[in-house]
């Protein structure tokens, strides 16, 4: 509870003043070398190096079967 009200009256409001601040005080980008502004093909090596769809679908079964469950009538904090 400690931990939620310090984030919501401290971390958060100064990340809302941070972000407003570095909009309204950003200037243009000036690139330290010298850049071209020619279109390029964007390259789908991404889908290459990602795991098949398969593996995906066994990496998500995964991580719901190491979730707790309260599935157990005798737990006196199941609040069914």
């Amino acid at each position: 509870m400690i931990i939620a009200s310090l984030y919501m009256l401290v971390s958060f409001p100064l990340t809302i003043i941070g972000a407003i601040a570095g909009r309204n005080l950003a200037t243009d980008f000036d690139a330290p070398c010298r850049t071209k502004k020619v279109l390029r093909q964007v390259s789908h090596a991404w889908l290459r190096s990602s795991p098949p769809p398969p593996l995906n679908v066994l990496a998500s079964l995964l991580m719901q079967s190491c979730r707790p469950s309260n599935d157990n009538p005798s737990d006196p904090t199941n609040l069914k």
